[in-house]
């Protein structure tokens, strides 16, 4: 399946009129802000964590005006996630483009190998990650050591934005499909956090903080996350 994504990247953005796009036609700062804002008003705020504001605030500006630096036309499926591929004749078949629109190579990347749902060990997300870089060579050229640095800064980005969404759907609408998200995207964040974000020192420390301390107790009464 991933060895198919640079084709779907490429191939539609060179012909993709990108102003159909909705609500937007690109990976923008809007879209950052939505995202980042997602993870700390729906998440964090709610699980009682105490932190400065102002310092995380400072660091998730960097965060975003990292992550808008890319180049190229290419299509960025947005949600792909395997809940979004159906085998149909026996070939995969990718269903559910409504977020699509211009955007980083590596965040379809990482909304793929990163989720909660699908919990890949490390070593089975690297297998996948040099299926996805083989095949992007038949593409482009390009230099894998910083190819790899925007991946996971985007990482971080899809992260947070996942976990918006868990705080958003589970602690507050209380559908425990989501709740069920957090042990798996808690480990997920630990493993990201293990090699540090210089540039986002006061960010890194809170998650790190929330990897090990959070259990979910402080919001819902009896909920307990195996961390």
């Amino acid at each position: 399946t991933l060895s198919l994504l640079p084709a779907v990247q490429f191939k539609v953005g060179e012909r993709m009129d990108w102003s159909v796009c909705f609500p937007d036609q690109e990976f923008n700062e809007r879209m950052v802000n939505f995202d980042l804002n997602y993870f700390k008003y729906d998440f964090l705020k709610l699980t009682g964590l105490e932190f400065d504001e102002i310092k995380l605030q400072d660091d998730l500006d960097r965060l975003r005006a990292d992550s808008l630096d890319y180049d190229g036309n290419c299509f960025m499926y947005r949600d792909f996630q395997a809940r979004n591929i159906i085998i149909k004749n026996g070939e995969p078949c990718f269903i559910d483009f409504q977020g699509g629109r211009r955007g980083p190579l590596q965040y379809d990347l990482a909304s793929f190998l990163w989720n909660a749902g699908t919990s890949f060990s490390p070593e089975l997300r690297g297998e996948f990650e040099e299926c996805y870089l083989r095949s992007l060579s038949n593409f482009i050229t390009f230099d894998e050591k910083t190819f790899r640095e925007k991946y996971r800064l985007i990482t971080l980005v899809r992260l947070l934005q996942e976990f918006g969404a868990y705080g958003f759907r589970g602690l507050v609408e209380r559908k425990q499909l989501f709740i069920d998200c957090f042990a798996p995207g808690l480990r997920c964040i630990r493993e990201l956090i293990s090699e540090p974000f210089s540039r986002y020192p006061y960010l890194n420390s809170l998650l790190g903080r929330l990897s090990e301390e959070w259990d979910g107790s402080t919001v819902l009464p009896g909920l307990k996350v195996n961390l």
